[in-house]
């Protein structure tokens, strides 16, 4: 079986004053980059990343 994903739609949202790029995939869910958020949010992203690895709904993601 074949499991990969594939982008279905690609847009560019304006978050504050940056543009993060949002993909729209074959399984239905919207996929932004971490370190993209982070950077437009003026976050540290191996801060949010330990954060989401603690998150037992997160992680899943």
């Amino acid at each position: 079986m074949d499991d990969r994903l594939t982008v279905i739609e690609q847009k560019d949202v304006l978050l504050y004053e940056d543009t993060v790029t949002a993909v729209r995939t074959s399984d239905g869910q919207v996929y932004v980059s971490i370190k993209h958020m982070c950077d437009a949010l003026g976050l540290a992203q191996r801060a949010q990343l330990l954060r989401i690895q603690r998150n037992d709904i997160l992680v899943e993601g």
